[in-house]
């Protein structure tokens, strides 16, 4: 089993972009509601170089939806959880023990994705104020609104006895305002080009504790470590400088994602119409910021060469032999840790390729749309060393009038 300390997730394929179509607006009065089961799964990773390397085979199902209302003929509402709730996960990866090492424990991402609340305004187009029949142009202004995460200290006892855990959140669970953009270029009544942009601006912090099972676990490993430091301060004069702190919360940033979408649509029944699509999607992040970790390298050096010598001479007073050859241990271990955690932050990107096809059924006492899909990865790059991952999604979308 290769050895990895951080684990991160990426579901960039599925994302808010599950439901992100058109410039188009729903007909006044007019709700969609939209369920979408899917399935994630993958054993490549990206590295800090863009390319792919063999990782952790991963499969994660998961459903979503969303409902969309027509407020009058230019301007939708919306309430989207998507990808949702991850339903069930299974992922080839033992964690990091608590104690050290790896526990028996398998890794989950048993989460659930926030909610995006928005309004879909169409300033130019068929239905909007401004009347174009080549060009539809609306924005979508919105709020992200965080649903409780996974219980880390939970996560991390978990791990102590073996039992699965959630290693990651699967997503920031923290509040943001952000903006939707659409542009289509319609070529003819058969075939349009869509351009869309999402811009999200997180402007809450997560505790640090709390932001993952790795940063609760080494969290955790700073409380050890400093109460031991502590306790061994008469023994080794100079010790208590050798604790490592840290701040308490991570900021998140931003997301961007860019998307360029051929669209073609026609019948192929009475009643019946045919569509597809071809999105390519680029998602940039820069990746969490921690408060800052501050840490005296020296000091602590200097404290484990004085342990391991009091050790080596017999110098530590009896019944302490234990403690302090574990603080010499997991000393050096936990800076090791600290520092590729601030190393692991940075700017990351992922491409994808997500072709779909779909048939409305507009004739229906209930008009119904099923959607299938396939998301793929394309190129990634950033110190996360992002999932590969490849998705199948279907989206059942109902019709109806209010």
């Amino acid at each position: 089993m290769k050895k990895i300390l951080f684990f991160v997730l990426v579901f960039a394929i599925l994302g808010a972009g599950l439901f992100a179509d058109d410039a188009k607006v729903m007909p006044l009065r007019t709700g969609r509601l939209s369920l979408a089961p899917s399935f994630t799964f993958g054993q490549k990773a990206f590295n800090k170089d863009g390319v792919r390397r063999d990782s952790d085979a991963l499969s994660v199902y998961n459903f979503g939806a969303a409902l969309e209302y027509g407020i009058n003929s230019w301007i939708t509402g919306a309430l989207q959880w998507a990808p949702g709730v991850n339903f069930f996960s299974d992922i080839d990866m033992l964690v990091p023990s608590p104690d050290g090492g790896f526990s028996k424990s398998l890794a989950k991402v048993q989460d659930v994705a926030d909610l995006f609340l928005g309004a879909k305004i169409q300033i130019l187009g068929t239905a909007a104020p401004v009347k174009t029949d080549n060009f539809r142009i609306a924005f979508a202004p919105g709020l992200k609104i965080p649903l409780r995460g996974p219980d880390y200290e939970k996560q991390y006892e978990n791990a102590k006895k073996g039992d699965p855990v959630t290693v990651s959140n699967f997503d920031n669970h923290a509040f943001a305002a952000g903006l939707r953009s659409y542009f289509d270029f319609v070529i003819t009544d058969n075939f349009f080009i869509n351009l869309y942009n999402e811009t999200i601006f997180y402007a809450q912090k997560r505790e640090f504790k709390k932001a993952g099972y790795t940063e609760y676990a080494v969290s955790r490993g700073i409380d050890t470590i400093n109460s031991g430091l502590s306790q061994m301060e008469l023994m080794f004069p100079g010790a208590s400088a050798a604790q490592i702190k840290y701040g308490d919360n991570v900021k998140f940033g931003y997301d961007v994602t860019f998307e360029l979408e051929p669209t073609w649509s026609f019948p192929i029944a009475d009643g019946v119409l045919f569509s597809a699509f071809l999105p390519f999607r680029y998602k940039i992040t820069p990746g969490k910021k921690y408060d800052k970790f501050t840490y005296n390298e020296t000091a602590i050096n200097g404290t484990v060469a004085d342990i391991n010598t009091a050790l080596a001479n017999s110098l530590v007073p009896p019944g302490y032999e234990q403690a302090a050859g574990a603080l010499a241990q997991g000393l050096p271990a936990l800076l090791d840790n600290v520092k590729k955690m601030e190393d692991s932050e940075g700017m990351t990107h992922y491409m994808s390729l997500e072709p779909s096809v779909a048939l409305f059924f507009y004739q229906w006492k209930v008009p119904f749309e099923f959607e299938f899909g396939y998301k793929a990865p394309i190129w990634g790059k950033g110190n996360n060393n992002g999932k590969a991952n490849h998705t199948l999604v279907i989206i059942a979308k109902m019709f109806f009038k209010i």
